[in-house]
């Protein structure tokens, strides 16, 4: 009974650790990303505006975000839609919207 007891210790102790490692993504600077999705939104006239993000994930010269939308002139803001964007990373550094999904 005691071999039973320290090895149902052992099992609980390791399944609450490995369960609160969780996946630890590096913090990312939104800015660039901001400023391209801003700019696409411009120049498409939808007149949106990012309430925040919800992932990005960036792979070398490509990324893909996420983000929670609003209305830009701020009547709306309690409603928000999710819009996927897929960017490139200019050879300017600069990275720019190729296509969104809503």
């Amino acid at each position: 009974m005691k071999m039973f007891s320290k090895l149902f210790l052992l099992t609980a102790l390791m399944t609450f650790l490995w369960g609160c490692g969780g996946e630890n993504k590096p913090k990312i600077d939104t800015k660039p990303f901001e400023a391209a999705i801003a700019d696409y939104c411009k120049s498409k006239s939808f007149g949106m505006k990012i309430k925040e993000f919800a992932d990005i994930d960036v792979d070398g010269n490509s990324a893909t975000a996420v983000c929670k939308m609003v209305e830009a002139e701020g009547t709306y803001n309690n409603m928000s839609v999710k819009w996927t964007f897929t960017l490139v990373k200019g050879s300017d550094g600069k990275w720019k919207v190729t296509t969104h999904k809503m």
